[in-house]
């Protein structure tokens, strides 16, 4: 989010908390690093206290704690998260069909590179141990 909208100075959280309120979904990533992240945690209950629609993606092995208990997660790993990414991008467009333009399915496909991005970053990493 700093990198697509740098607004140098301003508090980090009221941005990210700002973003989810203008937002008509979060797509929270959970992968085994994130999962113990207090800023993930803090991001889902500012979700969560938006009233937004939570789509989980959780990476196989994670526990999906206790803010998450209770919701219909998508699964992934490092060998199907493209087919992960297709079936949230898919089930975006569906539940949010009547946008005049392809507006949030672009922002989320966006997220969802940047997403790719950490995953491969964070395979990268845990090569490496």
């Amino acid at each position: 989010m700093t990198e697509a909208d740098p607004r140098y100075g301003e508090n980090l959280p009221e941005k990210i908390q700002k973003a989810i309120d203008d937002s008509d979904a979060f797509i929270v990533l959970l992968t085994k690093q994130a999962s113990t992240s207090p800023s993930v945690n803090q991001e889902i209950g500012f979700a969560k206290k938006a009233g937004r629609k939570i789509i989980p993606m959780v990476e196989e092995g994670v526990d999906v704690g206790v803010l998450l208990q209770g919701y219909e997660v998508l699964r992934f790993n490092l060998e199907n998260v493209q087919e992960a990414i297709k079936k949230v991008t898919d089930y975006i467009a569906k539940v949010f069909p009547k946008k005049e333009d392809d507006t949030l399915i672009k922002i989320t496909c966006g997220v969802l590179v940047v997403m790719l991005g950490i995953i491969f970053l964070y395979a990268l990493t845990g090569q490496k141990k």
